[in-house]
């Protein structure tokens, strides 16, 4: 890979540097003038390498990414839809795939009001062709949707997030959703067309007694997908108050989750589609992006001193 170039002398490798310090552990690791030297860096101005030192493993520490948790891409096919009667449900299981966190996912869809025709209907489509989650309603429709991550091989038979969960995600030990240093929840909208629209995430500890919730409101997105955070700070201890429809004892902590529902509700004739939920890290810090300017910076001073001194 090409490198930064070091006050005129030989391009700093980074490559080279890091094989070079996980060699010597990291031992006093660009912290001498002959390690300094033996990778291109300036070996005459003793008062920058510490500067520069910090820089370079800033940057480099910025430049590996984190890890995220993926919550489901939707990258396979599930289609569940209610319609006739008010009231009427339906609901279903996507068997093992392995880009759902816990393997399975349960989805529960229900109309709510409007129209008793069979015709009309709310459904939800997850279409492994686009690798979307879609819930759409026919005109005159109210209705709602859920999905439940929990790692069982149960299915909600209810609109209440506490339906038929199985607390297995971890394998029953919980998953650390904050792992990597995420910040909270991310989810990509693909299409929203009508305002209304919401999407409620819940965090379960051990037991159904243990939530915490997060209400969005869905954007309107008619063009190019957009992303959503939820940060972590959003989640409260679960409560009818906040429009739920239970009240937990206590609220969950995202580094112990042991189930994660998500629902889906909005006007009549709405319809939104959903390309993947997962945790997201922070942007890279600003501190990282000053100190990859410092150091172009520095190089280029050093450069003009030098041209000076030559002249």
């Amino acid at each position: 890979m090409r490198g930064v170039r070091g006050f005129g002398v030989q391009k700093f490798d980074v490559e080279r540097h890091n094989m070079i310090c996980l060699e010597n552990s990291c031992k006093s690791c660009c912290a001498s003038i002959a390690h300094f030297s033996q990778n291109g860096i300036c070996a005459t101005a003793a008062h920058l390498k510490w500067g520069i030192a910090a820089i370079v493993i800033i940057v480099l520490q910025a430049a590996s990414a984190p890890a995220i948790t993926l919550i489901d891409e939707f990258s396979d096919d599930q289609f569940q839809q209610a319609f006739g009667a008010d009231g009427n449900f339906d609901s279903g299981l996507s068997l093992p795939t392995a880009t759902i966190i816990g393997l399975t996912r349960g989805v529960y869809v229900q109309k709510t009001a409007g129209s008793t025709k069979e015709t009309k209907a709310i459904k939800v489509d997850v279409d492994a062709s686009v690798s979307n989650l879609t819930l759409s309603r026919d005109a005159g429709i109210d209705g709602r949707g859920l999905v439940q991550w929990d790692g069982g091989l149960l299915a909600p038979v209810a609109y209440d997030p506490r339906s038929n969960l199985s607390f297995l995600l971890g394998g029953g030990a919980g998953v650390n959703l904050t792992a990597g240093g995420s910040a909270g929840l991310l989810v990509k909208v693909v299409a929203a067309d009508l305002p209304g629209q919401q999407l409620r995430f819940t965090l379960f500890g051990a037991n159904n007694t243990i939530a915490s919730d997060a209400v969005i409101n869905v954007p309107i997105v008619a063009g190019p997908p957009q992303l959503v955070q939820i940060p972590w700070a959003l989640f409260s201890q679960t409560s009818i108050g906040n429009g739920a429809v239970f009240n937990a004892a206590a609220a969950a902590n995202p580094s112990q989750v042991f189930a994660v529902t998500m629902s889906i509700t909005g006007p009549d004739d709405a319809e939104v589609s959903l390309d993947f939920v997962s945790t997201y890290v922070p942007e890279p810090s600003s501190a990282a992006l000053l100190a990859a300017g410092g150091l172009a910076g520095i190089c280029s001073l050093k450069r003009r001193r030098q041209s000076t001194e030559l002249t």
